[in-house]
């Protein structure tokens, strides 16, 4: 299972151009792909290096885990992932509807990672980070990492600046906020969230910009006092399921609490970023 994925991964990988640097034995495509082999097994970066975890039909020459931890910092390996990534999001349609979340990554709490910080995480506390991503065709097309103390309207605009063209945003009641609604109009989109406890059947002007009143409209349906809630609205919603879904699936590939050689912000950025690859890999074997 995991050499087929390998398989898959390093078509699309050397597919992608890259220079070859002067004096280097290993190109960035072969420093990503032993990556990738590592992080397939839930494995440290140290253990792809030994040849003796390689199966003989994938035997090749191996850098050092020295060499590894040196060239996973230059930037052309990092351009490397991040045009990889795109190429596997851009087989999937971009539709006008997406979907706005977060995911919680807890550590333990004896960890040294002091930017592992403590707060919410799925109705209770817990330390680790957020996955914050934008999805669009059950596709996480844009994501962003924080640590777990960030509130998901402060890092939303981050995402939200990141859309083009013109749509429609749905996200829970956490993103009913003026500030969020401001981002996601300016990027011309619709956000569409639950309205708050304290906003509930608001529609005060001077508290509640226009985008906000808009989404409250779409979120109260107009037939639900006859039995009949099956409108735009309702269905919007609904599809916000997708990206929990997404989450979902990304559970079973591991990416749900980080293992303990993954710490600190550049390691836990490629960790998701390579989960993120396998996931996107197997979405579009079955596409």
């Amino acid at each position: 299972m995991e050499a087929r994925i390998y398989r898959q991964l390093e078509q699309q990988i050397l597919q992608v151009p890259h220079p070859r640097k002067a004096r280097v034995q290993f190109n960035d495509a072969a420093i990503l792909l032993v990556l990738l082999w590592a992080y397939l097994h839930d494995r440290a970066v140290c253990w792809a290096c030994d040849v003796e975890n390689w199966p003989k039909e994938l035997d090749h020459p191996l850098p050092s885990p020295s060499c590894m931890s040196r060239r996973l910092r230059s930037l052309s390996v990092l351009q490397l992932l991040e045009r990889v990534l795109q190429k596997l999001v851009d087989v999937f349609p971009q539709t006008m509807f997406k979907n706005i979340d977060s995911m919680p990554l807890r550590v333990g709490h004896y960890s040294h990672d002091r930017d592992a910080k403590r707060g919410r995480a799925a109705g209770e506390k817990a330390r680790g980070y957020k996955l914050h991503a934008i999805s669009s065709a059950c596709v996480l097309r844009h994501w962003t990492l924080s640590s777990m103390a960030s509130n998901d309207q402060v890092v939303a605009h981050e995402l939200l600046v990141r859309l083009t063209d013109a749509g429609y945003v749905s996200g829970d009641n956490g993103y009913d906020a003026n500030a969020v609604h401001a981002s996601a109009n300016r990027q011309d989109h619709q956000l569409v969230a639950p309205p708050r406890k304290s906003n509930r059947g608001v529609r005060d002007r001077r508290r509640n910009l226009v985008a906000r009143l808009r989404s409250l409209d779409i979120c109260d349906s107009p037939l639900q006092h006859c039995g009949q809630q099956r409108d735009f609205g309702w269905a919007l919603m609904q599809g916000r399921k997708s990206i929990e879904r997404s989450f979902s699936q990304l559970h079973f590939d591991g990416l749900y609490a980080p293992p303990p050689h993954v710490r600190h912000p550049r390691r836990m950025a490629l960790w998701v970023a390579c989960k993120l690859m396998i996931r996107l890999s197997k979405q579009a074997a079955k596409n």
